[in-house]
């Protein structure tokens, strides 16, 4: 700790020191006897330890990222342009070197090569061995193998990647030239077997849960997303599952209505691949989070023209109400069979539809409290109340709508679609039996 403590004291005297050479060059270039030589001869010095300020501060940033000089950097590069080029356009134009060959051009080349990384992002590791691979490949890649950090610098940078259990491991270590190698090779001996890792791994695949009826999209999402890690990292263990086994396993894992969609897909002379089981899901998941946007925008558009029409509503209802009194005294004083007609409180166009759950002006395929039921219980509900289980209303059997579930094409509505314990969708008895009102 003491040596990473001296290191940084070093490297801020040096990234001081160029700083000070900017500002002392920026207050010769101000004074009134400015010599193009002697400013000259300051910005070749000044370029000369301009690579150097750049690599100080990357080591800075990696020993001690919270240091006040590091977020100065770009700051101070600023400064640096602005006085080199400030010092150029005072040399006479026969005496400035070629562009290829100049200090400045040069700096400006060395920079190409050398590009600005305030903070390199590391991954973290607390210790999960399934997480293991993913990290070491990562922190090798990115500090490892880097042939211009010393080995201070990457037990640094190992220090503050890591976390939980696995910090825990290297508390014994000072960070030092001398113990990052020990301390790489304790991560090693603790985390890096085969045997351990590839146990977890088929663990995690063969536990994986089946899609939830309730939550196809969602749930079949996660098991496709899953499935590829857990084979992606078997793979790079050199274990290899067959895909036939794979495919099997995976389809036994979706609910009945959705695997009889599956069926309906194969071909009788060959077994289905891999990549047509990832291909069937992505298409399964797209169609049914297309129906619960389109139905969710449905939904919020009726809403808002809901809204508009209560305001209407309030406002012009005495009016209606006068005009309906007076077409009916008009009426009455007409017709000599005014007495036996029967009456209305209003007129058919201005009678909007009743929901039967809210009471509220739309449709029960458009209510808000209906919608936020399962299906099951959407199911119940609309028995309850004698509600045509295809399309949603009250009418006189039988329906008139030819539409059909767009999930298992029965004749119910999408709605009320959901899996019973013997696998099919108890909408499809009860709509050819129900008599609606």
């Amino acid at each position: 700790m003491a040596e990473m403590c001296d290191r940084i004291k070093y490297l801020e005297q040096k990234m001081k020191t160029f700083k000070t050479l900017i500002q002392s060059l920026s207050t010769y270039l101000e004074g009134t006897a400015v010599n193009p030589i002697n400013a000259k001869l300051r910005l070749s010095n000044l370029s000369a330890l301009f690579q150097d300020y750049f690599e100080q501060f990357e080591e800075l940033s990696a020993l001690d990222p919270e240091n006040p000089l590091v977020p100065e950097f770009e700051t101070t590069e600023t400064s640096y342009y602005d006085v080199a080029t400030r010092a150029t356009e005072i040399q006479p134009r026969e005496q400035l070197p070629p562009l290829a060959n100049s200090t400045l051009n040069a700096s400006m080349t060395d920079r190409h090569y050398y590009p600005k990384l305030p903070a390199v992002e590391i991954p973290t590791f607390d210790g999960d061995p399934k997480e293991w691979i993913a990290f070491k490949n990562k922190f090798v890649a990115l500090i490892h193998s880097r042939a211009d950090y010393s080995n201070l610098i990457k037990h640094s940078r190992l220090e503050q990647a890591l976390k939980g259990e696995a910090k825990l491991k290297l508390k014994i270590f000072t960070p030092s030239e001398e113990n990052y190698p020990k301390a790489w090779q304790t991560l090693l001996d603790a985390y890096d077997s085969k045997l351990v890792l590839i146990t977890k791994h088929l663990d995690e695949f063969y536990d994986l849960p089946f899609v939830d009826p309730k939550n196809v999209a969602s749930s079949l999402s996660s098991l496709v997303d899953l499935t590829k890690q857990h084979l992606f990292m078997l793979e790079r263990l050199d274990v290899v599952i067959g895909e036939e086994a794979v495919v099997r396993y995976l389809e036994r894992r979706l609910p009945k209505f959705i695997n009889s969609k599956w069926q309906e897909t194969l071909n009788m002379n060959r077994y289905p691949t891999l990549q047509e089981f990832y291909d069937f899901s992505a298409n399964t998941i797209f169609r049914l989070r297309s129906i619960e946007r389109d139905a969710g925008e449905s939904d919020n558009r009726k809403r808002a023209s809901d809204g508009a029409q209560q305001q209407v509503s309030k406002r012009s209802k005495s009016a209606r109400s006068f005009v309906t009194s007076a077409s009916r005294a008009t009426e009455s004083a007409k017709s000599p069979f005014a007495n036996k007609a029967p009456s209305y409180s209003s007129t058919a166009a201005d009678k909007r539809p009743s929901c039967p759950g809210c009471k509220g002006s739309h449709r029960l395929f458009r209510c808000p409290e209906f919608l936020k039921l399962d299906p099951i219980k959407r199911f119940e509900f609309a028995k309850s109340k004698s509600i045509c289980r295809n399309c949603l209303w009250n009418h006189q059997s039988p329906c008139p709508n030819s539409g059909r579930c767009k999930i298992c094409n029965k004749p119910h509505h999408t709605l009320l679609h959901f899996e019973d314990k013997e696998g099919a969708n108890s909408g499809k008895d009860e709509q050819s039996t129900s008599k609606t009102a």
